[in-house]
């Protein structure tokens, strides 16, 4: 399914009364006056030019301003699926009238190529079809039930919007960037820098367990304060978000993308260490009851068996996984929230924290009963571990005790089982201090689980981007966003919105950006053949000079659509400046072309003094356009000047 058309009468009174053609497949214009629509084929298209997979590539061109930002949002707003207007028939609001049109069964052989035309108006529009093509008319004002089930279902396009740039607007609001999911199939899906660092917080969050295993509120307060503790500092999500794209890149782009970026060539790892977060903290006695009791567990258990431990990435993970277990069990020694532990009597012996005496101390408070037997002789083993033994994890499972039923319901819970049950499969997977391509099968465990809160993985591989530029993260987020869109179950194509595709690459990367996105897409298996509609927003003349004239919409005046019969195929760029960008003054900076002017203007001024005559020849002999410096080499004031200049040696 393609978009082809659309119009709107009164967007937020910025877009008013206009249309735009998303396609050129087709011609489509709507005469607001006479409430006719029409349409015709472009006979001279030609499909599948940009590849198989490509449906189209449509570019929104325009200054600082001209609306291109918001027409692309308008888009992705629009187009997620029917959007029924249920109002008053007797009023009709104008910021939702809007036309749009949709082809299916383009670029499909033997599917007949259909319009569905979605439409909000006063009344339904004529249609002028002179060739007969097959429409359907779906009135927003007046579809429900039935009628609109089957509409859903005939709308088989997914809208994905993507942006490099960190915008004031999603730190305040979503301005219309919230996705849309149909049970588990995505109508609309958004990336942006601002949305990424707040999914990074939630998914890192869930990542420490913070939910129940089989959905639903979280029920426990302690697992939910150790996950808000453990990601309070937003750099650790954000990098992680990063380099989860880095992976990507790392495992799946195309050779000539990665060659590119030098930055791909490792990535170091960590593992995050229990308790983290009190890990550099000495005021103890000032803590919370729960930062103390991690505190405790940290300095008494992990800092103690530790030693015992090999520099080994995996054994660390276990070591994490028993002292989040003697943590909990703590917690759950005398019934849910149990929190009676008395630290005081450490300060006030003199006890260091982390002494066998201090141990005793505080496993002395645990009452002696049947139920506390088995986990008070749990902790004792675990501090005592000197090496690997799934058996105090087994032990831990098999506790039988009542009042550890709402621990067993939570997300943490099912990591530590899932830990145990795959432990002896991931344990033979090498993790290295830095990951290259070498370690596919490290990358593919960490893509695999980045969004699987049900493991710990997650949480505990932390990849740590290395220095990059900007434009090697703009490529890098870029490319991961196309492959994160195409890889969710989606409805049908994917129309993929990229705002400032330009933004932050090199006259090179422009140059080959759309060649690199399309041969993706194109070329790879993983994408099982989806088909792509592309519409990019940009101020690059390079860009720009890879689509025909046809597929741009050109915004001259805020929000104004306006004709451009220059070609830009293939075009040079210096054409493309002044045809297509509108640089009325040329392409030169402001500086150079007032300095320039002073001297045109003063070329004939004979009564120029020695300052000024200075001046003269050093712009003239600084102009980088040749012809232009030699013309006014040729001027007697100049000549005259340069002389004078030798001999008064400036």
């Amino acid at each position: 399914m393609k978009l082809l058309f659309l119009w709107v009468e009164n967007y937020r009174n910025m877009i008013k009364n206009q249309s735009f053609n998303i396609s050129s497949s087709y011609h489509i214009d709507f005469d607001i006056e006479f409430n006719r629509l029409n349409i015709s084929k472009n006979e001279g298209y030609i499909d599948n030019f940009y590849g198989n997979n490509i449906l189209d590539i449509t570019a929104i061109v325009g200054k600082n301003g001209a609306g291109k930002t918001t027409i692309a949002r308008y888009l992705y707003d629009k187009c997620d699926g029917v959007q029924p207007c249920y109002e008053n028939k007797k009023y009709v609001s104008n910021d939702k009238k809007r036309i749009l049109v949709y082809e299916r069964g383009s670029n499909q052989k033997g599917e007949r190529s259909k319009l569905i035309i979605h439409y909000y108006l006063r009344d339904e529009p004529i249609i002028n079809n002179p060739e007969g093509i097959e429409i359907e008319l779906i009135n927003l004002k007046a579809i429900q039930k039935e009628e609109l089930i089957k509409a859903e279902q005939e709308h088989d396009i997914t809208a994905v919007y993507f942006t490099n740039a960190f915008e004031i607007s999603n730190v305040m609001n979503n301005q219309g960037l919230s996705e849309f999911s149909i049970g588990k199939i995505h109508k609309s899906l958004c990336y942006t820098p601002m949305l990424s660092l707040q999914r990074a917080f939630t998914k890192l969050k869930s990542h420490y367990g913070a939910g129940k295993a089989d959905g639903g509120a979280i029920l426990l307060d302690a697992i939910n304060q150790y996950a808000q503790n453990m990601t309070t500092d937003f750099k650790t999500p954000y990098a992680t978000a990063i380099s989860y794209n880095f992976l990507i890149a790392v495992r799946y782009f195309l050779g000539a993308i990665v060659k590119l970026l030098p930055v791909m060539k490792d990535f170091k790892l960590n593992i995050t260490e229990f308790g983290e977060y009190v890990k550099f903290q000495e005021n103890f006695f000032g803590q919370s009851p729960f930062n103390q009791a991690v505190m405790f567990i940290r300095r008494c258990i992990y800092d103690h068996i530790k030693r015992y431990f090999k520099e080994n990435h995996w054994q660390q993970m276990y070591l994490n996984i028993l002292c989040e277990i003697v943590l909990f069990l703590n917690i759950f020694t005398s019934g849910y929230k149990n929190k009676n532990i008395n630290f005081e009597v450490l300060e006030k012996d003199h006890i260091s924290l982390s002494s066998r005496e201090a141990f005793e101390k505080i496993l002395e408070q645990i009452a002696d009963n049947d139920e506390n037997a088995p986990k008070k002789e749990l902790i004792r083993k675990i501090r005592n571990v000197q090496g690997v033994d799934l058996n105090l994890i087994r032990e831990f499972i098999e506790l039988k005790d009542g009042n550890m039923q709402p621990l067993r319901e939570s997300m943490w819970y099912r990591q530590v089982k899932n830990f145990l049950n795959d432990y002896n499969t991931i344990a033979n997977i090498e993790i290295a201090q830095t990951i290259n391509f070498g370690f596919t099968q490290l990358i593919e465990l960490i893509i695999e689980h980045y969004n699987n809160e049900e493991t710990v993985y997650g949480r505990m591989l932390n990849i740590i981007p290395p220095h990059m530029s900007s434009g090697e993260v703009a490529m890098i987020n870029i490319f991961a966003t196309v492959y994160s869109a195409l890889k969710k179950k989606t409805s049908g194509s994917i129309l993929l919105i990229i705002d400032e595709i330009d933004a932050f690459l090199h006259p090179k990367w422009q140059q080959d950006i759309l060649t690199h996105i399309t041969t993706w897409i194109n070329e790879s298996k993983q994408f099982n053949k989806k088909k792509v509609q592309l519409v990019i927003a940009t101020h690059s003349p390079i860009i720009l000079s890879d689509i025909p004239k046809d597929n741009i919409i050109y915004l001259q005046k805020p929000f104004e659509t306006t004709a451009k019969d220059k070609l830009t195929f293939g075009a040079n760029i210096s054409t493309l400046f002044y045809d297509s960008f509108f640089m009325e003054q040329g392409s030169i900076g402001a500086i150079a072309r007032k300095q320039i002017q002073w001297a045109i203007d003063n070329i004939r001024n004979i009564d120029l003094g020695i300052v000024d005559q200075k001046k003269l020849v050093y712009i003239i002999d600084n102009i980088g356009d040749k012809f232009l410096r030699e013309k006014l080499k040729s001027y007697p004031i100049y000549i005259k000047a340069v002389e004078e200049g030798r001999d008064i040696k400036w």
